[in-house]
């Protein structure tokens, strides 16, 4: 069975091929409910787990505790495999809690399509500014939970392929590409992609991987708190959690004719802290939504910031040259301010998905079994900083940079050989958005581990990480040569072509 599997931050959708169609999976919660999506979500109580449907009924539940969007874990400088993740007392490794959570997706999707599903190949996909950790951790727990990955896209990428077996008709010779708004729970990415001759390439990406309607979520509690006189001091962290997804729900329901924003306050909190505020387990707090469209505005304003790194802006306007049209997918963009906005800044060629969380599984499942042409790129600028001077100073050598494009037929390998000056190489990886002008990287910069080498052969097979890097006579000839995967992961091999000695190195997996 092809899937398309998009892992959201607060919702994973699942999508396959049906005849010629694209249905979405439905699951079943334990109260009976038919969800449209798994939520992203994972309860421990005493070191018992439980993920998804089974996980987000736990919520407010006495003892569990519910970590939501913990896909944002991921997008942190120091994430791996082994990163701890704290659920209540329960510790899990970041990898485990995947997998976990994977694991239990696939239950899911037999207990929807029946047993007849057999094997699940996937066709998974990532933001546009994840890092190689990001992909290469996300891609192991795919494989770990059972799945087979057949592909990999990114997220706005994927939307593009939906946009245009959606809107094949709006795709003309003289407007052939279309932007990619893409506003989900945790992230932000915009792309712009070429629909050119029914090829899809991947022109220009930027993201904010800090970014999303979670952040929408926040602001809008801490209105609803202010108009109340209270703070976040005032409530326990289950409150928090609990309100949190009250009102993610109830920004769903908003649509352009919706004037208030309803937040049943005192529902959600607990009899102690009702009593201790005085706040009436009836109490509702009305928030216009002009108002809550200025609290907001300031993170629409970022979303439009990243867009003009994609699509040049002179003066506030955006040069639509070309564009078919600007496709607004992801969960977090029905807020109906989302969609005015970008309608001021390119005008009516703004279309939203009908199906805005799930246009990207739907991609994914369109890509899976559709012979289209994908050129896609990395993203982000990877490189390495090395010691020069025996240590003295370091340099910034890039190796790939955002353009560098994966898949078949991709970025070629890269060779470099040379005779180095130390006895010991110290590299230290690195992939960032932006490069300066000088070489040096800028913009979100994101450490990918660190390995060394011993190029004195006495050194070899010792612990080189407690040992001074000094520099020396001429060593051996030493060759790198790197190589990047279809998921972006970066592959570093290096030889000694004196006497065959040899070491590799995965840059995504903290090394």
């Amino acid at each position: 069975m092809l899937l398309g599997i998009d892992l959201g931050t607060t919702r994973t959708v699942v999508a396959h091929s049906d005849r010629g169609n694209f249905p979405v999976l439905a699951f079943e919660s334990p109260n009976g409910d038919l969800l449209d999506h798994f939520p992203t979500v994972v309860a421990a109580r005493d070191g018992e787990l439980r993920f998804g449907p089974a996980a987000a009924v736990m919520l407010g539940e006495p003892g569990w505790v519910v970590l939501r969007s913990f896909k944002r874990l991921l997008a942190t400088s120091d994430a791996g495999p082994d990163t701890p993740v704290e659920i209540g007392d329960t510790v899990v490794t970041l990898a485990e809690l995947l997998i976990g959570f994977l694991s239990a997706l696939r239950e899911g999707i037999h207990a929807s399509l029946g047993t007849s599903a057999g094997p699940l190949q996937a066709m998974v996909a990532t933001p546009a500014g994840a890092h190689s950790t990001w992909r290469f951790v996300t891609l192991e727990a795919f494989g770990a939970a059972g799945f087979e990955v057949v592909g990999v896209l990114d997220e706005p990428s994927a939307a593009a392929v939906e946009y245009s077996h959606r809107f094949a008709r709006h795709v003309s010779g003289s407007r052939h590409r279309v932007l990619i708004y893409d506003l989900g729970g945790g992230t932000f990415d915009a792309s712009l992609v070429d629909l050119n001759d029914g090829g899809h390439t991947v022109l220009h990406t930027r993201g904010l991987t800090q970014l999303g309607g979670d952040d929408f979520d926040h602001v809008i509690l801490d209105l609803a708190l202010d108009a109340a006189g209270l703070s976040r001091a005032a409530l326990s962290a289950v409150t928090t959690t609990v309100l949190l997804e009250h009102i993610r729900a109830c920004k769903e329901t908003v649509h352009p004719n919706t004037r208030n924003l309803h937040v049943e306050l005192g529902a959600h909190l607990l009899p102690a802290e009702r009593a201790a505020t005085g706040i009436d387990e009836e109490a509702l707090v009305t928030l216009s939504l002009k108002k809550v469209y200025a609290a907001v505005r300031s993170l629409v304003e970022q979303t439009l910031d990243t867009v003009a790194e994609v699509v040049p802006r002179a003066g506030g306007a955006f040069d639509d040259e070309g564009l078919s049209g600007v496709y607004v997918v992801g969960g977090a963009s029905s807020l109906p301010v989302v969609a005015r906005t970008l309608r001021e800044a390119f005008g009516r060629r703004v279309r939203r998905s009908t199906s805005p969380s799930a246009s990207t599984a739907i991609g994914l499942a369109v890509a899976a079994v559709s012979n289209l042409t994908l050129t896609r790129r990395l993203g982000r600028h990877f490189g390495v900083f090395r010691e020069l001077g025996g240590g003295a100073r370091i340099s910034f050598d890039p190796i790939f940079d955002e353009r560098t494009p994966l898949g078949a037929g991709g970025a070629p390998e890269l060779v470099r050989r040379y005779r180095p000056a130390h006895d010991i190489g110290h590299y230290r990886f690195a992939e960032c958005s932006d490069v300066a002008d000088d070489g040096s990287p800028a913009g979100d910069l994101v450490p990918q581990g660190q390995v060394r080498f011993a190029f004195d052969r006495r050194l070899r097979g010792t612990a080189l990480e407690a040992l001074p890097v000094n520099r020396g006579g001429p060593g051996p000839l030493v060759e790198e040569r790197w190589s990047v995967d279809d998921a972006g992961v970066v592959k570093l091999t290096i030889t000694d072509l004196d006497d065959g000695y040899q070491q590799s190195f995965k840059l995504a997996a903290r090394n």
